[in-house]
């Protein structure tokens, strides 16, 4: 410790480093609450420190995770995917070369798979009168692929669908009727049909007790006949937020084309409202269709869901993603109360008032509430939320418009309540189940075409009845035409049928799906996510005309295991972030589409700034506690709001690079940061942490200069930092330097000192850090690092960068615990801090460092002195760096 002591005296301008890095351990997460596990500790060193396989690392992990049956699984080798960027290899087919291509290809069974299905696993009761019968024989055997109609020639498998005929009365519906009788009136043939229903649903509780939940669901999910479409379109058409809802709105568009309005053809604007959207999926599946196929036409959006970050939402069953929220914070709505609560009146009346007169052309609703204790009264239990979002797009839309309503298998009469209103309201109504949806759930979508608005009183009278119980009849059955009735029991039973032969099919191929049977299942499966692109003319969309096209999403919580997009592993859920302050709208502006449009952020000169001359146009912005949509200076406007991530590039952003060192160091040293920062895109992301030093990430070409703000300290060119070369075997595509700045205690809006804390290099799926001296493989341990994906994807220079790994004041480093289950929905994890002098030889550089390894098992070493957790003062620490 003296040698160290006397080599920093003798080169009293040598760049300290230090660094706090949060690695997670490769898990799967479970449901039950996490437990804190002893990590791999990293002893004090004196000397190079030796470099760590990940086997090992690894190996040690597995051992902890043994007793709890989680398996760390090592991915399997991938080629390189083809970058997205604006290179030869984003190139696409136009629309008309792909509506040309045959809708259905050659999807033969395997011999295996068709005749030992149809002989010997697969036998499916017929009952054509829908009636219970425990003790029935099976009358009849039936393949596997007729039970799940992947190849009817009628294309049942994507044409699960059936339309209301026309007017099935002349008069309107009298407001007087609305919730006019406190009991409701059941339908016997439904009642029927739920009592089948349920019975066969029952026959899955003895199975979920004995194998467990998720056997069942992996069960069912190997099932899937389209279980692999929205890997396929990730892979091949670049989707943004695809997940299963993405495919299940673009299917609906693409299959009812007439729903986008021909007004808004004509106007060459669309405006649309998504109801209970979060995570964003069915928003970015909109924008995505109206770009590849309505590329003139400008899209604005609002949406709206449970708010994530209010209190009052605590427990409430919500999506796990708020990330694209984050980056679109001025789209969203959340009622006058701020929780997003729809089925509260007072909210639905808010969004009106923020919609105004610019009425909406497409309203999407894609609620649902919990019936994991009720299964079989799913329908009955989301009612109240289906109701809430059919009141609210009545209020909201232009006539013409259209409403896209998920709702559940059609055996309550609320529901053949609820479809006459929308009958009555729209030209056209259609019940659909898209291809994507599982077969063996109750989930349809309502698309409704048309809108004819209806009267004051009638709206009125329904938002009346807007709560989260109701007790009452909607309609009284005898104010519903018969004709009405017959057909929508006839819907309820088309789609009964498809659900309960899946069901059945489920049941009897659990415990007797083979080996070779699965094999053979899932080339159907590939094949029919290739369908799935050809029947819909799903085309890839540029980067530049997504909603977000900084920073991939992808609507989940972080994925683990054999995935196709690794990058995934490394996103992790990054602490809030801010951006510049975006106007909302002007003061006398009551427009909320105002602006709203998202197109690509403007190019700038490399040359821009000019030294000497910094431009003055960012916000009075300084570290302090900052989440979404809150200031974090109270002598902002109102008018103005700080969103948790950055979301457009179009406006400044901060930088510290394309500007000469000489005036960086000159004008921002003991100056404000909202004055003397800016930024250009080409660079990086600065992210800021309450009352925290300000962390970034930046990509840097050699011959950077990396700027030091200090008073003795020199820029260092990057060509002097050591990088990892091309070695024999790899390829390194991109080489990232991490650091942050530090900011005076008492006065946190001036810059202390730059430290360079980190070296990545990227090698394939293999992430190298030289200061850690590890070789991260990203299947087996996850860096909590919100990487982008297009990282290792573009082949050109990106015109966005990254964010760093989250560094934490060590005031709070007690309760890093709570930040790190935040950050990862999981406490396993193991944090580093490294503290590491250079000392310079007579004869040549030698590096000696010291680990201070802060573990979760409430010990902390640092200089060989046991200290409880989370009691290494800073100043301390800062004394410990200067001596």
């Amino acid at each position: 410790m003296q040698e160290l002591d006397d080599a920093h005296k003798k080169k009293p301008n040598e760049l300290w480093v230090e660094e706090i890095a949060l690695l997670q351990a490769y898990a799967e997460f479970r449901e039950e609450r996490a437990k804190i596990v002893e990590p791999v500790k990293l002893l004090k060193e004196h000397g190079p420190p030796k470099k760590q396989s990940i086997e090992s690392v690894a190996k040690s992990l597995q051992s902890q995770f043994k007793n709890e049956n989680r398996h760390a699984v090592v991915p399997k080798h991938r080629p390189r995917r083809k970058g997205i960027g604006s290179g030869a290899d984003s190139s696409h087919e136009d629309l008309e070369t792909v509506k040309q291509r045959p809708k259905h290809v050659d999807m033969s069974f395997q011999k295996s798979l068709e005749f030992n299905l149809s002989h010997s696993l697969m036998t499916i009761p017929k009952n054509a009168d829908h009636q219970a019968d425990e003790n029935a024989a099976f009358s009849s055997h039936r393949p596997l692929h007729e039970v799940l109609h992947l190849f009817n020639p009628d294309g049942s498998l994507f044409r699960k669908t059936v339309s209301y005929a026309g007017a099935y009365s002349d008069s309107a519906i009298n407001p007087l009727w609305i919730m006019s009788e406190d009991s409701i009136s059941p339908l016997e043939a439904l009642v029927i049909a739920k009592a089948e229903l349920c019975r066969v649903k029952n026959q899955l509780d003895p199975l979920v007790n004995k194998y467990g939940r998720d056997k069942w669901s992996q069960h069912t999910a190997s099932l899937n006949p389209s279980g692999m479409v929205v890997r396929h379109l990730r892979q091949t058409c670049k989707t943004e937020m695809g997940t299963n809802a993405w495919t299940k709105l673009f299917e609906i568009m693409d299959h009812f084309q007439e729903a986008v309005p021909a007004h808004s053809i004509s106007q060459g604007t669309l405006r649309s409202l998504h109801l209970c959207e979060a995570p964003g999926a069915f928003v970015c599946a909109l924008n995505h269709f109206i770009r590849t196929n309505h590329s003139e036409m400008d899209f604005h959006w609002l949406a709206s869901s449970l708010n994530p970050y209010h209190d009052d939402n605590e427990g409430l069953w919500m999506v796990r993603d708020d990330k694209f929220i984050k980056k679109t914070r001025r789209h969203w709505l959340f009622g006058a109360d701020d929780t997003g609560q729809l089925m509260k009146i007072d909210n639905i009346r808010h969004i009106w008032q923020e919609i105004g007169d610019q009425k909406i052309d497409i309203v999407t609703a894609d609620g649902s509430l919990d019936s994991f204790n009720q299964p079989n009264e799913e329908e009955s239990i989301s009612f109240p939320l289906i109701l809430a979002e059919l009141v609210c797009a009545l209020g909201c839309l232009a006539p013409g418009g259209t409403l896209i309503l998920k709702s559940f298998t059609i055996l309550e009469s609320q529901s053949v309540a609820l479809l006459y209103i929308c009958q009555q309201s729209f030209s056209i109504v259609h019940l659909f189940k898209p291809v994507t949806a599982r077969p063996g759930n109750g989930e349809l979508y309502v698309v409704a075409i048309g809108y004819r608005p209806v009267s004051p009183v009638l709206l009125e009278k329904l938002a009346a009845v807007v709560s989260p119980s109701i007790s009452g009849a909607l309609l009284p059955i005898e104010q519903i035409p018969p004709n009405f009735i017959e057909e929508t029991v006839n819907m309820a039973l088309f789609f009964q049928k498809f659900q309960m032969d899946a069901i059945n099919a489920s049941i009897q191929l659990f415990q007797n799906f083979h080996f070779q049977e699965k094999e053979d299942f899932q080339s159907i499966k590939r094949k029919i996510s290739t369908q799935f692109v050809a029947e819909f003319h799903v085309l890839s969309l540029p980067v530049n005309e997504r909603l977000v096209f900084d920073e991939y999403v992808d609507g989940g919580r972080p994925v683990f295991g054999n995935d196709d997009n690794p990058q995934k592993l490394m996103e992790g859920h990054a602490i809030e972030t801010t951006t510049t302050l975006r106007p909302i709208r002007s003061a006398d502006d009551n427009s909320r589409f105002e602006n709203t449009s998202m197109s690509p952020p403007t190019k700038r000169s490399r040359h821009t700034a000019r030294e000497g001359a910094l431009p003055s146009n960012s916000p009075n912005l300084t570290p302090s506690t900052v989440s979404s949509g809150d200031s974090p200076n109270a002598a902002i406007t109102p008018i103005h709001t700080v969103p948790g991530m950055v979301h457009s590039f179009k406006d400044a952003v901060y930088t510290l690079l394309n500007l000469p060192y000489a005036s960086v160091a000159k004008q921002c040293l003991g100056m404000q940061l909202d004055r003397d920062i800016i930024a250009k895109p080409e660079k990086y992301v600065i992210t800021w942490l309450p009352e925290s030093p300000l962390s970034f990430l930046f990509i840097l070409d050699e011959g950077v200069f990396i700027m030091p703000i200090n008073e003795s300290s020199p820029p260092v060119l990057l060509s002097t930092v050591e990088f990892p070369r091309r070695k024999k075997g790899g390829n390194i595509h991109k080489t990232i330097v991490c650091g942050h700045l530090v900011v005076d205690q008492d006065h946190q809006d001036r810059i202390h000192r730059f430290l360079i804390t980190d070296v990545l290099v990227f090698e394939g799926h293999i992430l190298s850090s030289e200061s850690l001296h590890l070789r991260l493989e990203v299947g087996r341990v996850e860096i909590v690092n919100p990487i982008k994906q297009r990282a290792l994807e573009s082949g050109v220079k990106l015109s966005v960068s990254f964010r760093i790994i989250p560094v934490f004041p060590f005031e709070h480093i007690n309760s890093l615990r709570s930040i790190l289950k935040s950050l990862t929905h999981s406490a396993y994890g193991l944090v580093f801090l490294r503290v590491a002098p250079r000392k310079m030889s007579d004869n040549d550089n030698v590096h000696e460092a010291m680990r201070y390894t802060i573990m979760l098992s409430d010990r902390c070493e640092a200089a060989g002195i046991p200290l409880p957790f989370g009691t290494i003062p800073q100043q301390e620490l800062f004394d410990l760096l200067h001596r």
